[in-house]
């Protein structure tokens, strides 16, 4: 049961693992949130979406851990764990020009932080199961995600494809790679050392969705948020974008559903639902009239989609819920930046 459960969860100050969080803790989980900055604690405990789950004492608690990717990192944080979640990405170090390498920045630390975590969940001897957070890009070749080679190919929680080597002409094509090498040396690790817990890895398309964390518009359109927020206020874009997305709360359930005693472990969930970028300016036009009447919103914006099939029922089946709809994370995405913009209650 929940109730007998600790949860070291990484990764909480970021999009999905604040909602990550939020979701463990209205299914009853204790959690325990690694940060790298105490000073971030309480930023967590004075959110609107804590507060309201009025939680009892030490339900919800914390410690700091620096660096993930150091030797024996989570030694201490994994103390008495049962369940791990593991969402976040280790920060790039800057060289002295202020810009990094593509390897040092993503693929090590990628590497080194989700390896720390399954040593350190071995050596505690109690953790049960750890779920980590990957993308649709460990699975899919770069070109092919990115819409530049289009492929009839269908990707799926099987679809596995080499380690792609260096050197990375950007950062995008270098966080792909780092997704791809992390997957396939958790994978690797898992089948050597056989640990007395289960791995299960996540895989999400782009997502979108209300950012809890984000209090200005600044903050809401960093990430993947912007691809519809971009096409919302009018911008049009020549080349075509790969029609993939799933919500922020999908892919936070999923997260703690994979918990689960009744799903079986050392597996990987793909989450996704087909959709089309088009469809944004009908949203606006049914659901936000008010916002394009006062100059805030466009029905204008252009975005052609670059089609890809990639499949993600199976995590519905298996996980037992339906994916919230494309319409529904554009009205959540769309709603939060007019409501940051001064305008209630538009839909």
């Amino acid at each position: 049961m929940a109730s007998q459960t600790l949860i070291l969860l990484t990764g909480a100050t970021g999009f999905i693992g604040f909602r990550t969080l939020v979701f463990a803790l209205k299914a009853g989980y204790s959690v325990r949130c690694a940060l790298r900055d105490p000073k971030k604690e309480p930023t967590i405990l004075s959110n609107p979406a804590i507060k309201s789950l009025q939680l009892a004492p030490n339900i919800l608690t914390f410690t700091t851990v620096p660096d993930l990717t150091v030797h024996c990192a989570y030694t201490e944080a994994m103390r008495d764990v049962t369940h791990v979640i593991h969402i976040a990405s280790p920060l790039p170090r800057a060289n002295p020009t202020g810009y990094l390498t593509p390897e040092k920045s993503f693929i090590q630390p990628a590497l080194r932080g989700a390896l720390e975590v399954l040593e350190a969940a071995k050596h505690a001897g109690t953790v049960r199961r750890v779920v980590l957070t990957s993308s649709v890009t460990a699975l899919i070749p770069s070109p092919v995600w990115m819409g530049i080679d289009p492929s009839t190919e269908t990707y799926g929680p099987a679809s596995r494809i080499p380690t792609p080597k260096g050197p990375f002409p950007d950062n995008g094509k270098a966080y792909g790679a780092s997704k791809t090498a992390q997957l396939n040396a958790v994978e690797e690790w898992t089948r050597k050392e056989t640990p007395r817990f289960s791995v299960v890895t996540i895989h999400p398309s782009w997502v979108l969705g209300r950012n809890d964390l984000a209090s200005t518009v600044e903050e809401l359109w960093a990430g993947t948020n912007r691809f519809p927020l971009d096409i919302a206020i009018g911008k049009k874009f020549d080349e075509p974008r790969t029609g993939a997305c799933v919500h922020v709360d999908d892919v936070a359930r999923a997260h703690v559903l994979a918990l689960g005693e009744n799903v079986q472990g050392n597996r990987s969930f793909v989450l996704n639902s087909p959709m089309r970028w088009e469809k944004v300016g009908g949203v606006l036009e049914r659901d936000f009239g008010n916002g394009v009447e006062k100059g805030l919103l466009s029905t204008e914006g252009e975005q052609r989609t670059a089609p890809i099939d990639i499949r993600g029922e199976e995590t519905e089946i298996v996980l037992g819920f339906r994916y919230l709809s494309f319409e529904a994370q554009v009205k959540s995405v769309v709603g939060q930046y007019l409501e940051l913009k001064g305008l209630e209650g538009e839909t």
